[in-house]
């Protein structure tokens, strides 16, 4: 072994390389939002926040399914954005066991100061792709996602 350099040993690994890559992507992310004086809010409570504040009153079910976790760790994360007072988890009117999530003004504005951090980081990812390769990258990401869901699906 090299030193503890496995990423030779794993570079032909698509799981691999997407799984080191999105660690990377998160790390920086994060950075990012530190020095903005945003720590504590994490890029999955980002990607709620985002859902609703582009159509509110999503079901949990949903954002879990959105955000690609379980319903108990979305459950989870959305109590603790609520005790922090981002959104508000109310009971579906419709459906008596369904929770809905609903944006709150001091979550709107904690968005908006978000939204500037996450063009920088896009800026910043987008420099090490040319436009083209961008579009490739993310045509096949789609692709491979979507090829992965239907696998999930089928019966084995």
């Amino acid at each position: 072994m090299r030193g503890g350099d496995v990423d030779y040993m794993l570079a032909d690994s698509i799981g691999y390389q997407l799984r080191l890559a999105g660690v990377l992507a998160r790390r920086h992310y994060v950075l990012r939002l530190a020095e903005a004086g945003l720590a504590g809010i994490s890029p999955e409570q980002i990607t709620l926040l985002s859902f609703l504040d582009r159509e509110d009153g999503w079901a949990l079910g949903q954002l879990a399914a959105a955000n690609g976790q379980d319903k108990a760790a979305v459950t989870r994360m959305a109590q603790a954005m609520e005790a922090a007072g981002w959104i508000r988890i109310d009971a579906d009117p419709d459906h008596g066991s369904r929770k809905r999530v609903r944006i709150t003004a001091a979550g709107r504005r904690l968005h908006a100061r978000v939204e500037a951090v996450t063009a920088r980081k896009e800026r910043e990812f987008d420099r090490q792709l040319t436009r083209g390769e961008r579009r490739t990258l993310l045509a096949l990401i789609a692709r491979l996602r979507d090829g992965l869901s239907q696998m999930q699906a089928a019966p084995p």
